[in-house]
């Protein structure tokens, strides 16, 4: 299979992650109207917010609503371009639950945002931006696995 177009111009790729169970975003989903933090928190775990681009203002807030961040070794960039590059339809899974996005990766080019892709690994759902590539086959191919992979690696690394 001969992968197409990169997603992503980048130097940099920075993985956000919160660990929140589907209880919580019941409970969050009650009070999503009461404070501009749940709200906020609500658009970013569970909507495909933000529709621009992220700035680094928004940076900022995932980790007030508890998102962590790790950055990815520039030597699984190469793995990561294959992931996130245009391909033809293989393998792709339907998915019909309400993803919980707990995953988002940050793509930089000088310290500049380029992209973003947040990522529900459970129902295999995705939301990307900054890109002029087609996504629409993003995820055949075995690529939540491979994704999934680089990540737990990522988080398993010596640093």
């Amino acid at each position: 299979m001969k992968n197409g177009k990169k997603f992503f111009d980048y130097d940099a790729v920075d993985h956000y992650t919160i660990d929140v169970k589907r209880e919580e975003i019941e409970d969050l989903y009650n009070r999503q109207n009461q404070s501009v933090t749940d709200r906020l928190r609500w658009n970013i775990i569970v909507s495909e917010m933000p529709e621009n681009s992220m700035g680094t203002d928004s940076l900022n807030l995932l980790a007030q609503i508890g998102y962590s961040k790790k950055a990815i070794h520039e030597s699984k960039f190469e793995e990561i371009d294959k992931i996130f590059a245009e391909k033809p339809q293989e393998g792709m899974m339907a998915s019909s639950c309400i993803p919980v996005f707990r995953d988002i990766l940050i793509f930089k080019r000088n310290e500049a945002i380029t992209g973003v892709a947040k990522i529900c690994f459970e129902c295999r759902r995705y939301h990307i931006r900054g890109t002029q590539a087609d996504v629409i086959n993003f995820g055949s191919d075995k690529d939540f696995l491979q994704l999934g992979k680089i990540l737990r690696e990522a988080y398993n690394a010596k640093v």
